[in-house]
């Protein structure tokens, strides 16, 4: 699997850290302000980029971020 870039390490660190607070991962505007972001779009095509990683899987609702793999870990 490949690696992740800075950005998208960041991003998947800012959704496990709100998983871990809330207990529910953050909506794509919630995460695109989290990691300034200016737009939700931007925030797709990284989320994306994540998920082709096989890092996250993505589903069709609000919340709809699954992680599947710590970078950590």
């Amino acid at each position: 699997m490949k690696d992740l870039t800075d950005r998208q390490r960041e991003i998947l660190q800012a959704i496990i850290a709100h998983i871990a607070r809330y207990g529910f991962p953050p909506t794509f505007r919630e995460l695109a302000a989290l990691v300034n972001i200016k737009t939700t779009r931007g925030i797709l095509i990284q989320l994306r980029a994540i998920e082709k990683k096989d890092y996250i899987k993505l589903h069709h609702t609000a919340r709809g971020i699954q992680i599947l793999r710590n970078p950590n870990d």
